[in-house]
């Protein structure tokens, strides 16, 4: 068995004559899984079950060149007309069946020729190519032009569908990104906010109105009634003097009462009823009777006090009820939006869209469920967490988040230390102070606690004097005890507190810039965007591709993807590329952005020509010399 030997040749560098470079060798075969591993190749021809009609048994022929007719495999799925080489898996082209603008019947090259032209759409995945396809007879010219021409119509009316459907989605992902968008919903959490501090200031206690049986719902009561005593006890200022904000309250009893003044006419009406009540007290005789009349009053002003005070907690939960219902409302329509404009995977790869999504199931689940177990009253806590929501819409607060939370990673390193040095002394405390001091160190649990109290520095040396051996007088230094609590301060508050708080510090500084910079490429790209310039097309019109190449192990691994997607490229098998063929084998590979050349690109990558053929056509050694040359140089490998 002979053995090929390919060896290595050395050229000039098209784009620089006076550079010569290295060419990897033109392999005689290419591995199979190359071009699927750059992601270049066009799929696999579908299986059966997947073909609505295909060309088994059948002698098909497509036009390639002016008069060159060579087989070919036809088979149709749901969305493409799909061409292959016959006995081959590999797909050499492939027709969007919605890009079909119409299929007609070749004529002038003579009557025993039954041929169908399918005609492509211009700016489409084909370019506005045409394919001429011979079929042996009449019968399967009919078949395959009427079949074609029926679900290219299903096919246009599907996409133009989604197309629709895509590009609501894409406004709606542009409404949420503008600044008037995110500005209002923030105002919206702030506000959403503001009222739930308003709901858990004037909240009433459980107890007020209800019979209250056992000894702590009385003492309830009893603070309850010092406060409404305190309340009684306002200063008395004319209401022309309240500041606005007292005055909107003033319209609710219960809001009143904790946020505005008495007025002078309420404390001088009340202070004349309780002269009069105290002359009439001072004329009475008799005592018993007076005293339970006293005590009737008092449970009669009680009784009437409750009342009153249950019928504005009644009046207070329907208003922030309604609050609540208006919010819960806003959110869940930008939560849609969000959804509708962003589904499916965009979505869940957002962690800031994950939380919104949790927050906002979670407070309709409590408004659907106004009364049931505990957990539902946990949900209806959990409904203060939308203040967090805030993180999202603005971008200076989420660039801090952000940052953080890559910084805790690296900090857990620092912390797990602390972590272990603090159990380690919590241990120490314990076989050393158990018995001196069982409430501080009676076991590993309670140690750990004191330990942690230590570090706070919170009463220490209380905890130290604790611990002292009675054999040491009040003057006298434990040695035990001292030395236990310098080590552990001055190795936990003084060293290691101080480094975990410095790692986080300095990897936080460095998040924030990473996040500034990522901005600030955002921000780039995103501009690009709206002038029409890929970023891509910024260095050179096939970067993709050389991105896709640069990935080589070695010169002959080059060779090998080169060859490959020369392949590829070629699909007429003709062994030459010409401009056209390239521009729509680059424009159809699985590249993104996609690799859209013009004729100028193809000029300058030829040097204008002086390396294609007498046809304007690059033979594999020339596109593997062009590719080789842009791959090393943008690889930084040249």
């Amino acid at each position: 068995m002979e053995k090929t030997v390919s060896m290595a040749a050395s050229v000039k560098d098209p784009l620089s004559p006076s550079r010569s470079i290295t060419v990897p060798p033109s392999p005689t075969a290419a591995p199979a899984e190359t071009a699927q591993d750059m992601d270049m190749s066009l799929g696999k021809v579908p299986p059966k079950a997947d073909r609505l009609k295909d060309s088994e048994g059948q002698n098909i022929l497509k036009l390639c060149g002016e008069s060159d007719w060579q087989p070919r495999f036809l088979c149709i799925t749901s969305e493409f007309l799909v061409i292959a080489h016959p006995g081959k898996d590999e797909i050499s082209d492939k027709i969007p069946l919605h890009e079909v603008s119409g299929s007609d019947r070749l004529v002038g090259h003579g009557d025993d020729v039954i041929a169908i032209i399918i005609s492509t759409m211009e700016n489409g995945y084909n370019g506005g190519r045409q394919y001429i396809f011979q079929m042996e007879t009449e019968e399967i010219f009919n078949d395959w032009d009427s079949f074609i021409e029926l679900q290219a119509a299903i096919c246009y009316k599907l996409h133009h569908k989604k197309s629709r459907i895509e590009e609501l989605r894409y406004r709606a992902r542009e409404l949420i990104k503008t600044p008037t968008w995110q500005y209002v919903f923030g105002f919206i959490i702030i506000s959403n906010f503001i009222v739930n501090i308003g709901q858990a200031c004037i909240a009433v206690p459980s107890v007020i109105g209800g019979n209250e049986s056992s000894s702590s719902s009385s003492h309830e009561r009893a603070l309850y009634d010092n406060d409404l005593q305190w309340f009684d006890d306002r200063p008395s200022v004319p209401i022309s003097s309240l500041s606005p904000v007292s005055r909107m309250f003033s319209a609710f009893p219960r809001y009143s009462s904790f946020f505005s003044f008495r007025s002078t006419e309420e404390t001088s009406a009340e202070t004349t009823a309780n002269q009069a009540g105290g002359t009439t007290s001072g004329e009475s005789t008799g005592t018993g009777e007076s005293t339970g009349a006293e005590e009737n009053a008092g449970e009669s002003n009680s009784t009437s006090t409750s009342e009153t005070v249950s019928s504005s907690s009644s009046q207070n939960d329907q208003i922030f009820l309604t609050f609540d219902i208006i919010f819960t409302a806003l959110f869940a329509v930008e939560l849609a939006i969000n959804l509708f404009g962003n589904w499916y995977s965009r979505f869940i790869r957002s962690g800031w869209s994950v939380f919104d999504f949790i927050v906002v199931i979670v407070s309709i689940v409590s408004l659907c469920v106004p009364d049931g177990p505990t957990w539902i009253l946990v949900l209806r806590t959990m409904r203060i967490f939308r203040i967090l929501r805030l993180f999202n819409k603005m971008r200076a607060l989420r660039t801090i988040i952000n940052a953080l939370l890559k910084a805790i990673p690296i900090v857990g390193q620092a912390f797990i230390i602390m972590m272990l040095c603090v159990f380690v002394f919590a241990i120490v405390g314990q076989d050393l102070f158990q018995d001196l001091n069982p409430n501080k160190f009676g076991n590993f649990k309670v140690s750990l606690y004191t330990v942690f109290e230590i570090c706070t520095l919170d009463l220490w040396s209380v905890t130290a004097e604790s611990v002292k051996d009675p054999k040491y007088g009040s003057d006298d230094v434990d040695p035990t005890s001292a030395i236990f609590f310098v080590v552990l301060i001055v190795a936990c508050v003084w060293i290691l507190i101080p480094v975990v708080v410095a790692v986080l510090v300095d990897n936080f500084s460095m998040s924030c810039r990473a996040e500034e910079e990522q901005a600030i490429i955002d921000e780039e790209n995103e501009r690009m965007k709206r002038l029409g310039i890929s970023k891509a097309k910024a260095h050179s019109p096939i970067q993709p591709l050389l991105e896709s190449l640069s990935k080589f192990k070695n010169s002959e691994d080059l060779g090998n993807k080169i060859q490959s997607l020369f392949k590829v490229l070629d699909c007429d098998l003709g062994g030459t590329l010409s401009f056209q063929e390239m521009a729509d084998g680059l424009r159809k590979m699985n590249f993104s952005p996609a690799i859209m050349i013009t004729q100028d690109d193809f000029a300058r990558m030829t040097r204008y020509g002086e390396m294609c053929d007498e046809e304007g056509c690059l033979t594999p050694e020339q596109v593997g010399v062009i590719l080789s040359v842009a791959c090393l140089t943008c690889s930084g490998k040249f």
